[in-house]
């Protein structure tokens, strides 16, 4: 009897240990960790109607200068349309997932590439249009960040002074267009936590 309980408390403490260091598994409800050497991705599929985005980016650590390798990327947004998904519903994650998302995996220099097309605003709301994106460490450290696009009509004022204290690792990127495609560039830098999203 004493064996077994031992047996069970142990094996209870292995699994939870194996489960922590999971991130996905911690949240319970985000995509399937990606490989080792994936630190570029497709969101929206060729035919998504919308603008063609790339949206190359680099993440830090919180000195703002070392590159930060292995860090999960989780990126999200909405259609042409301004819609997470065609039944309207905001996504919870176990439920109702985006339609379109991505998970990656930044390379040795903090690189990462998603390649998808340019997110409308809500209907009927007055937030800019944006992308989500949520970035586990290796150590374990998780944070929300969001990427605002330059010359959107829905940034405010208040945004932009905002916005402007953040320096390069601003939230309000500018946005390069050729003939077919727009390209953003976007830096992340390891902080306190929590959605930093305004």
């Amino acid at each position: 009897m004493i064996r077994r309980r031992k047996f069970i408390t142990t094996l209870g403490r292995t699994v939870g240990a194996v489960i922590t260091a999971i991130p996905f598994c911690r949240a319970g409800q985000w995509p399937d960790e990606p490989s080792a050497n994936n630190s570029s991705r497709r969101i929206a599929p060729e035919n998504e109607p919308g603008n063609k985005l790339a949206i190359a980016g680099r993440v830090f650590e919180a000195d703002g200068r070392t590159p930060a390798a292995s860090v999960i990327v989780y990126a999200y947004h909405t259609d042409a349309s301004g819609l997470y998904r065609p039944d309207h519903y905001v996504p919870d994650w176990q439920n109702r997932r985006p339609r379109l998302e991505g998970t990656l995996k930044t390379a040795g220099d903090g690189s990462f590439q998603f390649l998808t097309i340019r997110p409308a605003p809500y209907p009927h709301r007055t937030n800019p249009a944006h992308v989500h994106f949520v970035l586990w460490w290796p150590d374990g450290h998780r944070q929300g960040d969001t990427l605002w696009f330059e010359g959107d009509p829905l940034i405010t004022s208040e945004m932009q002074t905002r916005n402007a204290a953040r320096a390069e690792f601003a939230h309000i990127r500018s946005v390069k267009k050729t003939e077919s495609a727009q390209y953003v560039e976007s830096r992340f830098r390891k902080h306190d936590g929590g959605d930093d999203t305004w």
